[in-house]
């Protein structure tokens, strides 16, 4: 697959939505040589062009049709896909592709186990053909991972970014936005000039000896002349560029010498200040310890003779004192003498007796309060704290079982609460769960059991409808909603399963408990039309189109009732039914089933109108219960703290001592200490002249 002389060898073209190929084509190049044959339109010339535009900056198209005289084609009619002439020509054409399209070109090089593949891709995002609005990529890969295929798949799904990322993350890739670098990125690993590539494309047209002489004069001959004279010109532009890059620097190193000479003058005059300011550091620390000492010396003599004063001070002051004390000992003894040292006791003891006053004050106050709260009396005496504490006693052993009560209807209260708040939360995801299935009224737990249902047997959920999501009562027949309701019964919830896999669902429902009473009904595809009663309900009822309305039809028939208006109607007619949901079955036998309300529990229809009408109602009626039950709670547990609260005073009431509250006895010690205080402190006594001394 090699050329002996180690040069690169075409060894497959590929081409996507060119010209007339359609899809993806790839065609293989064998290296001793290959010819295109067909017919005229065979796309021969489509082919050769679409290497051209990977190799030529401005390639001439259809040369090889046209005889290399002039080119009828251009880049966007290949794109396009349009047959006859090319867009300049202006006249009337068919086109392949009109609208959104991309295509796609690759050509595959090997050089022993080297491969390289060059591509391009274009496309046009609307329906316009104007050149300026064709998207342009070119694409260099010496990866042999990376192909055509690969690159219109990201191209497709991300465009230009698609190929970005290929770039940045594959080696040995090139994306270019322009056919000037990708060209000149070819050339370079050719190893050819700018002409060699035009020479191939002119020599494709070739059919006669004077198209090789205006190619070989255009292409290949040129005037070399003047080349010594042009390189000895450009090596003098070279060096005169050397001369003023030079004269560049000199004039920059000018520039930024100039400020030096300002700068010296600066420097001098600093040098000066720097010089005297050493001088004034060197001889300060003399001046200013000299000054110190002198301040700190005068400062020494001053406190020195402070000092004295005070000494002398001091002595006289001691002096004074001893005298002072000798004459207060000798009147504390004559005071003492004469009574003084019973006066003392008789304060001291008065001190001791207010503070004791003072913790009786607050523990009879305490003991009043908690009296009169529990309605006892609040007299501070023995015999009635006697019959308080046996009172307190006796309540407090009727309280334990109240307390015990009260806490147990506390606890239940508060698992109503948390049944109602669980009720109140479990209608609001219903509630969330069927806005999310718009076309039914059924409880949420029948949606999931038919999902896994439809999982196992790999079906759509579509597939397996209830019989209550294809059938609704009619505007004008609403005030039997609820009668037909009840009529319908269990059919409403029976899965609607396929002959072809109800053995399956029947056996993987019989596998696992389902949590649900689970009803199934076979359709039948040749289930026979029965008809409806012309009284009967199904009358009232709208059907849904569906491939199983024949089987809901025979299904409702097999269960219609009679419609009549009263009971009286009803008693004289089998298999019928009143609004109010009275029925009647064979004759003599009749039932009405008030279970639930005949509003309730309403399935059928095709929306989920009915079912969030109803959850809404529900929820107001669970916030409603969960409010009344958070206040029961509240009240039961208020009564509870009540009672612990009462309980608790009583137990205080049991523990109190007599001599902690006995404040009237306090107040009589007081007086009689004070009284005793205040006959031996009278004026004009020898205790109280003796007091005047001291």
């Amino acid at each position: 697959m090699t050329n002996p002389n180690g040069s690169y060898v075409l060894t497959a073209m590929e081409l996507y939505n060119w010209g007339s190929y359609n899809g993806l084509h790839q065609a293989p190049i064998d290296p001793a040589g290959t010819s295109l044959i067909g017919t005229t339109g065979s796309g021969k010339t489509t082919f050769i062009d679409a290497f051209m535009t990977l190799i030529c900056s401005n390639p001439r198209y259809n040369l090889a049709s046209t005889g290399g005289v002039e080119s009828d084609r251009d880049l966007v009619s290949y794109v396009r896909g349009v047959s006859g002439p090319g867009e300049s020509q202006g006249t009337k054409q068919q086109c392949a592709r009109p609208g959104r399209t991309i295509s796609g070109i690759c050509a595959t090089f090997r050089r022993a186990d080297t491969l390289v593949r060059m591509a391009a891709l274009f496309s046009f995002e609307g329906t316009s053909s104007a050149a300026a609005e064709l998207e342009k990529c070119w694409i260099l890969s010496e990866n042999p991972e990376q192909t055509l295929e690969s690159w219109l798949v990201a191209y497709h799904g991300n465009g230009k970014r698609g190929l970005s990322q290929i770039e940045n993350n594959v080696q040995n890739v090139w994306v270019h936005g322009t056919r000037k670098e990708y060209l000149a990125r070819i050339r370079a690993l050719f190893q050819v000039g700018d002409n060699a590539f035009s020479l191939l494309n002119r020599a494709a047209g070739i059919k006669q000896l004077t198209d090789i002489d205006s190619i070989f004069r255009e292409l290949v001959l040129d005037d070399r002349s003047a080349f010594g004279r042009a390189a000895e010109v450009v090596k003098s532009f070279e060096d005169l560029s050397e001369i003023h890059q030079e004269l560049e620097i000199a004039r920059a190193q000018q520039k930024s010498l100039r400020p030096i000479a300002d700068l010296w003058e600066i420097y001098k005059n600093e040098s000066d200040s720097l010089q005297e300011l050493k001088t004034v550091e060197s001889v300060a620390p003399v001046w200013f310890a000299e000054q110190s000492h002198q301040l700190w010396l005068a400062e020494r003599m001053r406190l020195e003779s402070s000092a004295e004063e005070s000494a002398q001070h001091l002595q006289q002051l001691i002096s004074q004192r001893t005298e002072l004390k000798q004459q207060c000992d000798m009147h504390l003894q004559a005071y003492l003498q004469k009574g003084g040292a019973s006066i003392d006791q008789l304060r001291k003891r008065v001190e001791e007796w207010e503070a004791v006053r003072e913790i009786r004050l607050n523990y009879s106050s305490q003991y009043q309060h908690l009296a009169r709260k529990l309605k006892l009396p609040d007299e501070l005496s023995f015999s009635a704290l006697a019959e308080n504490k046996e009172q307190a006693a006796k309540q407090a052993s009727v309280l334990v079982n109240e307390i015990k009560d009260q806490r147990t209807q506390a606890f239940q209260r508060g698992i109503v609460e948390s049944d109602m708040r669980t009720k109140l939360l479990a209608v609001n995801e219903e509630i969330d769960d069927i806005k999310q299935r718009p076309g039914s009224n059924l409880p949420g737990q029948y949606h999931l059991f038919r999902s896994q249902l439809a999982a196992h047997l790999q079906v759509e959920e579509s597939e397996l409808p209830f019989v209550a999501e294809l059938v609704q009562v009619k505007l004008q027949e609403q005030a039997w909603r609820g009668a037909i309701e009840r009529a319908i019964g269990g059919h409403r919830l029976r899965v609607l399963v396929p002959a072809g896999v109800a053995k399956a669902a029947l056996q993987w429902i019989n596998s696992r408990h389902n949590h649900l009473h689970v009803r199934i009904l076979e359709v039948d595809p040749q289930v026979e039309a029965r008809a409806f009663f012309q009284d009967g309900f199904a009358r009232k009822l709208a059907f849904k189109a569906h491939p199983f309305r024949k089987a809901v039809e025979a299904l409702i028939a097999a269960n219609d009732r009679h419609c009549v208006s009263d009971a009286d109607a009803l008693h004289a007619m089998p298999h019928a039914m009143t609004k109010e949901g009275l029925m009647s079955g064979k004759e003599h036998f009749f039932e009405k089933r008030d279970q639930r309300l005949l509003s309730s529990d309403w399935f059928t229809g095709f929306d989920n109108r009915d079912r969030l009408a109803y959850l809404g109602q529900e929820a107001a009626t669970a916030d409603l219960q969960l409010a009344a039950a958070i206040d029961a709670v509240r009240a039961a547990q208020d009564r509870l703290g009540s009672l612990e609260e009462t309980n608790a005073a009583y137990q205080l009431i049991r523990g109190v001592e007599f001599n902690l509250i006995d404040l009237p006895g306090a107040d009589n010690q007081l007086i009689d200490l004070r009284g005793q205080l205040d006959y031996l402190t009278r004026p004009n006594t020898d205790v109280a002249t003796a007091k005047k001394l001291l």
